[in-house]
């Protein structure tokens, strides 16, 4: 039972009410009184019952998440082969633009020994170093180089 706010204030104030008059320390006496004598337990358990419930659609939720991410994925793997199978880099469609290229990711060639001081901060930067590489400078030691697959972009209005 979903426990009201009214519901859950009405028990409290007849839990304080009872513990108001118990004597102090005499701990078993208090949840045997409020066990008996208010509905403070009653509107705990609805509660716990309800945080358990929604714990498990939570667990769920994103078991669901997972399914329904590795369907999208698997849709998008398909639609990037029957593109690139195609020789079509893009199709607009009423409610999508699919698009597919060839990223290009950033590694290191040889040595970070030469990089200058500008490309390094505690560690090379190598998102500065992608920038460089991709305006068509170079960076000693590192070289922009094609990625195996190729990433599908949908975009919808």
């Amino acid at each position: 039972m979903n426990p009201s706010a009214a519901r859950i204030e009405q028990a409290m104030s007849e839990a304080m009410r009872l513990i108001a008059d118990l004597p102090e320390g005499d701990e078993r006496l208090k949840h045997d009184s409020l066990e008996g004598e208010t509905r403070f337990f009653a509107v705990l358990d609805d509660l716990a019952e309800e945080a358990v419930a929604a714990s498990k659609l939570i667990e769920l939720a994103r078991e669901r998440i997972k399914r329904l991410e590795a369907r999208a994925e698997a849709r998008r793997n398909i639609l990037r082969r029957m593109l690139t199978i195609v020789d079509m880099p893009k199709a607009e469609r009423p409610l999508y633009t699919a698009s597919i290229s060839r990223r290009q990711e950033l590694t290191e060639v040889a040595t970070n020994e030469t990089l200058p001081a500008a490309f390094v901060r505690t560690a090379p930067d190598k998102v500065l170093i992608a920038k460089v590489l991709r305006r068509g400078e170079e960076v000693p030691g590192y070289a922009l180089q094609d990625k195996d697959d190729v990433t599908i972009t949908l975009r919808t209005a």
